[in-house]
């Protein structure tokens, strides 16, 4: 028995494959949002930045803070790939 799974027979085998696939898959999409969101917050800082013509110390802190936040969740939440051999 696997975590609350019973692997038992074919049936069970085939069903806890199909659930590790698909957490695979939706963490790589999971990942993939939060690498997405730490670019989009680090452009619409910059932007923001260039287009108000000033520059805060602390807007630029929270900026790198939440960039690397997002960067982070990101980089752990993203599945390692496998390689076949």
């Amino acid at each position: 028995m696997i975590g609350f799974f019973n692997l038992s027979g074919d049936r069970n085998l085939i069903f806890y494959v199909i659930m590790i696939v698909a957490d695979r898959e939706r963490r790589k999409v999971v990942g993939n949002i939060f690498a997405d969101a730490a670019k989009y917050t680090l452009t619409a800082g910059v932007i923001t930045s260039f287009l108000a013509g000033k520059y805060s110390l602390l807007s630029s802190i929270m900026l790198g803070i939440s960039f690397v936040t997002f960067a982070l969740l990101a980089y752990f939440i993203t599945p390692k790939d496998e390689k076949g051999g």
